[in-house]
């Protein structure tokens, strides 16, 4: 309310040709804002499907800077290397491993070995 009512005062202030080249400034901005608006909706798009061709999650087009195709293209280029780097990490974590389990010592205290050996020579 407060920025209409201060523009209504510098309209009211401006003679005929400012006003005339302050409004065509104004619907200059606008077309570049909805410019803007469509070209960040159709790279989105696209690289929702770039992303799905390259199996990775499509929630990673949250991140991605859609001010120009080149700013797009390196965005994902950066976030896909990011994303293969961090699963790598995890896959090779999770194969290392823990330690391996210690045995079980028996009842008697014989290990399974001399256990499995006496069974087979029949003692």
């Amino acid at each position: 309310m407060d920025d209409k009512l201060s523009e209504a005062d510098r309209l009211a202030k401006m003679n005929k040709e400012e006003k005339a080249e302050y409004l065509r400034q104004k619907q200059e901005q606008e077309l570049k804002n909805r410019e803007a608006a469509i070209t960040r909706r159709e790279l989105m798009a696209e690289a929702k499907n770039t992303l799905v061709e390259k199996k990775l999650p499509v929630g990673l087009a949250e991140v991605l800077n859609y001010t120009d195709a080149v700013s797009c293209n390196k965005s994902m280029e950066a976030v896909e290397k990011a994303f293969q780097e961090a699963v790598q990490t995890t896959v090779e974590e999770r194969l290392k491993g823990g330690t391996p389990p210690k045995k079980a010592p028996s009842e008697d205290g014989n290990d399974l070995t001399k256990q499995v050996e006496d069974l087979m020579m029949g003692l």
